[in-house]
């Protein structure tokens, strides 16, 4: 009796141990899937002179992390004069939140196009996004800010 009782043990702990392999293994496959299809921000430098490029691309949910993360372990000091701005602008932030609700919502469009000699600097908002495309002799920049961010944003120093 003690051996089938030691082989019901056993085949016990290995069910449970695949079980618990299953699990882990599915959430790092839905972690995976998660920052590979969630937005982010983007920055591409294509430096002409020196014939580099650059390019990041940062998590929006890391950005939206810090703006949370930042007040509660920065010095003591620093978040006296940072509560203190807060307050100031707290007064603004419900106008930035609906501002970014209505880009959010807004059609694709051009909002800001500079061109001065051969330096041009443009605005759009397409999709989800916020795009700033830098053009100029000595190099070329391009940004890309999902627009879920300023709201998100906003939100974090509301709170």
């Amino acid at each position: 009796m003690s051996t089938s009782r030691g082989h019901k043990v056993l085949w016990s702990l290995v069910g449970i141990t695949a079980l618990l392999l299953a699990g882990t293994a599915s959430a790092v496959v839905l972690a995976v899937q998660a920052a590979r299809t969630m937005p982010a921000i983007e920055v591409q430098v294509d430096d002409h002179a020196a014939d580099h490029r650059v390019a990041i691309t940062i998590p929006a949910f890391l950005v939206a992390g810090a703006a949370w993360a930042a007040p509660r372990v920065m010095p003591a000091e620093a978040r006296a004069e940072l509560e203190i701005e807060m307050a100031e602008a707290a007064l603004y932030l419900p106008m930035l939140e609906q501002l970014a609700a209505d880009f959010e919502a807004m059609p694709d469009a051009t909002l800001v196009e500079v061109i001065d000699g051969g330096d041009r600097v443009r605005v759009d908002k397409r999709g989800g996004d916020l795009l700033v495309r830098v053009r100029s002799a000595d190099a070329d920049v391009d940004v890309r800010v999902p627009a879920a961010l300023v709201r998100s944003l906003a939100g974090s120093f509301a709170g």
